[in-house]
């Protein structure tokens, strides 16, 4: 393909100085997209350590175009992302926006200037700023040291901070610190922070990832009406989403295309089937119960087991374990593991919870919902210690351990998956699930528990990758074999289906149903998926503005109306 010239000014170091040229200033203007198509990439491959990230791919995406990307976690989007914003540069091909600006060869920064804008799958706002800074700071002006400390803001960049404010429906938070907004609300805010930089071409990754069902309904509106004015990439797993803003859909698989077209043919496609939207998955061999040839009581929950369970049965070698009990003729069947009394907690003069009281009983699924910003992530930093209690109890198997420090609850057996998953990138999967093993003595944490890479074979497959090199997927079953490695009795997640696609949410579906029947473990989801939360769901809860509103038996949630309370 053709090899253009890059404009003198993005190629001249001296011009990011003083008298750099701004963001969204006349290097955006402009664009020749004479062939109807802004983004061009072909053949293009990248690898990582030998591992082949994207292998010939070739896509194209013309002027206010809407594409929705889809594909297997680590089938290579977010690469293919990181190639065309010049974050990751490919071993080979082209890739071009619009006809001039060879992407290949220009910087993070340059291609920021052309006119390309990116939404990361995390919010990535100033959280200590107000919404109308963060948009401020976000506006295509100079960013020169000198030219930032004589900014004013003119009458035109507020009326725009304005109007970008009232499509992202924040008007009426602008003076609030970014940090105290619910989750769906930064999703909001970064997007606005983009549409004040007047990119022609937004990428934008799982952006309604954690969104409940009226903001990802806003959401799709607010892309179609942009979709006028620019031209949207949108990764995403939520099909339901997909559906209601594409009219085309690429699947890529491996690094490469595999299908294209309508969401109906491509959802009909037997290759994606297999590979992304997944069959009924055949569920795993039984977990044998708790109290089979060894009934189990609760131990001491100052210290590990002395005597812990085999996870699998006998035979399994040493650190293929998991559980804990003792010799003894009392089943933990039906006892109430987890007791919460009453409990409150304050953000500055914010009151958060507001007198939480329930229980969690040990062989029950007791999912939590709720809509963002009602306290649910607060109520689990509150139950691992990482926020003390202002009021209130926690109680263990009949202990108080409202004092205790996390690492103390963890060794009482309360293991915790946060949202974001947290994993050591650095760290090879290996590596991090035996950092789940740190509890116990030298002598029981030199091997990975057999039954993790059972549950999760993928990570046996990448045992030896970096945690930061997976994709979200893999990273969310790493975070979760993690947490089982401690060993625990009490299982906690947050959010254990954002950014997931659907094969793998499925999967994670049948492990935490199976572990939940062994009987000798208690499950404390918090989901914002309603389907996913109603199938599994022994016991239900609903949080709304800091309080418990509702709670019952899973088997009643469509009956009692529960998704009407955390969708509206």
């Amino acid at each position: 393909m053709r090899a253009a010239p890059i404009p003198e000014a993005m190629l001249d170091p001296t011009s990011f100085g003083r008298d750099a040229v701004g963001l969204g200033s006349t290097l955006t203007e402009g664009l020749d997209v004479r062939h109807g198509t802004i983004l061009t990439l072909e053949d293009i491959n990248v690898s990582f350590d030998g591992f082949k990230a994207l292998t010939n791919l070739t896509l194209y995406i013309g002027v206010g175009e809407l594409r929705c990307i889809i594909g297997p976690n680590g089938a290579g989007k977010t690469t293919m992302m990181d190639v065309i914003t010049g974050k990751t540069r490919p071993d080979s091909g082209v890739a071009y926006f619009g006809e001039q600006y060879d992407l290949t060869r220009l910087s993070e920064v340059q291609i920021a200037q052309a006119g390309i804008g990116r939404k990361f799958q995390k919010p990535t706002v100033f959280e200590a700023l107000s919404v109308f800074e963060n948009l401020e700071l976000a506006q295509k002006t100079d960013k020169s040291v000198w030219a930032s400390l004589r900014a004013r803001l003119s009458g035109e960049q507020r009326d725009r901070i304005e109007e970008v404010l009232t499509t992202i429906r924040l008007e009426g938070s602008r003076q609030r610190p970014a940090g105290l907004l619910s989750h769906g609300q930064k999703q909001f805010l970064e997007i606005g922070m983009l549409l004040v930089q007047e990119p022609h071409l937004l990428l934008l990754d799982e952006p309604v990832a954690g969104m409940t069902d009226a903001e990802t309904e806003f959401t799709a509106e607010l892309f179609k009406s942009l979709a006028r004015q620019h031209s949207l990439m949108v990764v995403e797993h939520d099909m339901g989403f997909v559906g209601s803003i594409a009219d085309h859909v690429t699947v890529l698989h491996q690094g490469s295309v595999l299908a294209e077209g309508s969401l109906d043919q491509v959802q009909n496609d037997e290759r994606v089937i297999e590979v992304y939207l997944g069959r009924e998955p055949s569920p795993p061999a039984p977990l044998p119960q708790a109290g089979e040839g060894r009934q189990a009581v609760r131990c001491c929950i100052s210290a590990p087991c002395p005597s812990p369970l085999p996870f699998m049965g006998e035979g399994q070698g040493e650190g293929s374990f998991i559980g804990c009990a003792v010799r003894t003729k009392t089943k933990v069947k039906d006892i109430t593991m987890l007791q919460v009394q009453q409990l409150h907690q304050y953000y500055g003069g914010s009151h958060i919870l507001r007198g939480l009281s329930f229980e969690v009983r040990v062989g029950e699924v007791t999912c939590l919902l709720g809509r963002n910003g009602v306290g649910k992530t607060t109520l689990l930093k509150c139950l691992m210690g990482l926020l003390p209690a202002k009021e209130g109890q926690v109680q263990w198997e009949g202990h108080s351990i409202t004092a205790y420090k996390p690492h103390q609850r963890v060794q009482a057996g309360i293991a915790y998956v946060p949202q974001g998953r947290e994993i050591f990138g650095r760290l090879t999967v290996e590596e991090n699930l035996l950092m789940g093993l740190s509890r116990f003595p030298a002598s029981q944490a030199r091997e990975v528990p057999a039954i993790i890479y059972e549950l999760f074979p993928v990570l046996r497959e990448m045992k030896q990758r970096r945690g930061g090199d997976l994709s979200g997927g893999q990273q969310q079953q790493l975070a979760i074999g993690r947490a089982l490695a401690s060993q625990p009795r009490l299982l906690i997640l947050d959010e254990p289906t954002e950014g997931i696609q659907p094969s793998v949410i499925k999967e994670i579906g049948v492990v935490i149903r199976k572990l939940a029947e062994r009987g000798d473990m208690a499950i404390l989801p918090v989901e914002q998926f309603y389907d996913f939360a109603a199938e599994l769901a022994d016991q239900y809860l609903v949080m709304s503005r800091g309080e418990i509103i509702q709670q019952g038996r899973g088997e009643t949630m469509e009956a009692e109306g529960v998704r009407g309370l955390v969708t509206i």
